[in-house]
């Protein structure tokens, strides 16, 4: 009879503890779900494109990153990430997704992607791992960045014109720093007119070739930096063999 109510008794206990597990899991359950919509409210109604991927397929894709790939939900859903990419930068944009998964790295990388249009455009990506409907995923934070590489690339076309404007120049022209005086650039003219060569030009500062005393010359440069541009003339300049 002991026997028995000692096994009843642990029967009863079990119960307890498992009743008390079923409560603890149907609350995590609960708690899991709201994280889980409450995550889906961020994402439909954030300022940048955001997705959730698990098992190399889109699982949640937010309205601008359906606005940046120029595709649907319907068809991005269950769309392997990597077929947006452009080809030459898959595996590169792999890599760099596993690295930040595994927090090997941090910065975002960069990398094109093939629009529903058929256009080009370029995008900045950050990746991290998440837990979605109790299991792991990556959530990614997709920025468009087209607009500003290509500025970044008219930037870059119209110094290099400068640049050439600058060397083919038949004046002296130089380029120097308004703190330490130092000269940055020269051009053929210049350094033909003082008699310098192109690498003694990191050494060279103002004072080595204008023949006018320092407060003179720092007055001068003051005077750059307060009205933008002047015109002085007079100026006397200084060969490197004096």
């Amino acid at each position: 009879m002991r026997d028995e109510e000692k096994t009843r008794g642990q029967l009863i206990n079990e119960l307890i503890e498992a009743r008390k597990r079923i409560a603890e899991l149907e609350k995590i359950a609960t708690e899991s779900k709201w994280a889980d919509e409450f995550s889906k409210i961020l994402i439909l109604t954030s300022p940048i494109g955001i997705y959730i991927v698990q098992d190399s397929k889109f699982k949640l894709v937010s309205p601008k990153f359906q606005k940046i790939t120029g595709y649907s939900e319907d068809k991005l859903i269950g769309m392997n990430p990597l077929s947006l990419v452009f080809p030459e930068d898959r595996e590169m944009v792999r890599e760099n997704a596993v690295k930040m998964l595994k927090r090997e790295r941090l910065s975002p990388y960069e990398f094109r992607v093939i629009a529903g249009s058929g256009e080009t455009r370029w995008i900045m990506e950050t990746v991290t791992s998440i837990q979605y409907q109790g299991r792991r995923a990556a959530l990614g934070n997709f920025m468009d960045i087209t607009e500003l590489k290509q500025m970044r690339e008219a930037l870059r076309e119209r110094e290099e014109r400068y640049r050439m404007l600058i060397q083919q120049s038949v004046e002296a022209i130089y380029l120097f720093d308004p703190e330490t005086k130092r000269i940055l650039e020269a051009n053929p003219a210049f350094l033909n007119l003082l008699g310098y060569k192109a690498p003694e030009i990191p050494r060279l500062t103002i004072y080595d070739f204008i023949a006018h005393d320092k407060e003179n010359i720092d007055s001068y440069v003051s005077k750059i930096l307060k009205e933008g541009a002047i015109t002085i003339e007079g100026r006397m300049w200084r060969r490197k063999d004096g």
